[in-house]
């Protein structure tokens, strides 16, 4: 059973008097209303939107329940995978800071996966009612939506075919680079950072073995891409990693200065929650999103 929904016994934000729950939020460059304007954002009805507390662990929604609500995931990480009855299950994706789950409900008005926190952090529960009124009356809302299905149908076509295509060394690094760049596109950038999920998960994600992903790192260690510390990676290598993933691809990297407005940060131990660091490498070449 779901533990998340916001008349739920987790703790719901409460506004300020200035309208908050878009204001400031780093993630919402790729949520649904990532191009809105506040302005925009502000005339929206008023509970369309409920920010909501997480706790590592916390089931957002199971497969079966109807679907009531999608979740931008605004601060921290959680797992979306496909289960069965017998108790074999396979991670589907990790969901990202600024990332959206629950568009598996849409076929039929369930959901289809099970959506579980792995760190504390925050949600932003969006009505579907609601939604979908505001997408018949605001043709914004619906592109912004449409892009974010047809992301998500590429980022699955694009883990299908590195499952098919690459290595278990490749199909780690390109992972390893997929994470960095995320955090990039939101101005946050790591040059350490902890795995908020566990080696079981990532393995399922990944499709090896957990004797041959303990290999894996050991390998990109080896070789000078990342130091390995149980969850906790350094001393990243982007130029490596990519060549790892396209050896014969060439990339550019170049170096940059700081400035204040790009957050330089890391996953700290407790919550996987963000503190500074710096790192001063940047790839030139996009890489995939995950």
């Amino acid at each position: 059973m779901s533990l998340i929904a916001p008349k739920s016994s987790l703790k719901s934000l409460e506004d300020s008097n200035e309208f908050s729950k878009c204001h400031g939020c780093k993630s919402r460059v790729h949520c649904v209303h990532g191009t809105l304007s506040f302005s925009m954002i502000e005339i929206l009805p008023k509970n369309y939107i409920t920010k909501i507390k997480i706790k590592a662990g916390d089931p957002i929604y199971r497969n079966g329940e109807p679907l009531n609500f999608l979740y931008n995931v605004r601060i921290g990480y959680c797992k979306v995978e496909y289960s069965l009855e017998d108790g074999r299950y396979q991670i589907n994706h990790f969901a990202l800071p600024g990332q959206i789950v629950g568009t598996d409900g849409l076929a039929d008005g369930h959901y289809k996966l099970d959506v579980t926190a792995l760190t504390d952090g925050e949600l932003c529960a969006i009505e579907f009612k609601g939604l979908h009124c505001l997408m018949n009356s605001q043709i914004k809302i619906r592109e912004i939506y449409e892009k974010l299905l047809s992301r998500s149908i590429n980022n699955s076509q694009e883990h299908i075919f590195s499952l098919g295509s690459h290595s278990a060394e490749q199909r780690l690094a390109l992972f390893l680079l997929n994470f960095y760049e995320h955090h990039r596109s939101l101005q946050i950038e790591l040059s350490a950072f902890r795995l908020p999920m566990s080696r079981e998960d990532l393995k399922s994600y990944l499709g090896i073995t957990a004797e041959t992903l303990s290999r894996c790192f050991s390998n990109l260690e080896n070789i000078g891409c990342i130091e390995v510390n149980n969850r906790n990676i350094s001393k990243i290598n982007l130029k490596k990693l990519a060549q790892i993933i396209n050896p014969k691809e060439k990339f550019s990297f170049t170096k940059i200065k700081t400035n204040d407005s790009l957050q330089k940060l890391t996953l700290n131990d407790k919550h996987n929650s963000l503190v500074p660091n710096y790192a001063n490498l940047l790839p030139i070449k996009p890489i995939i999103l995950i």
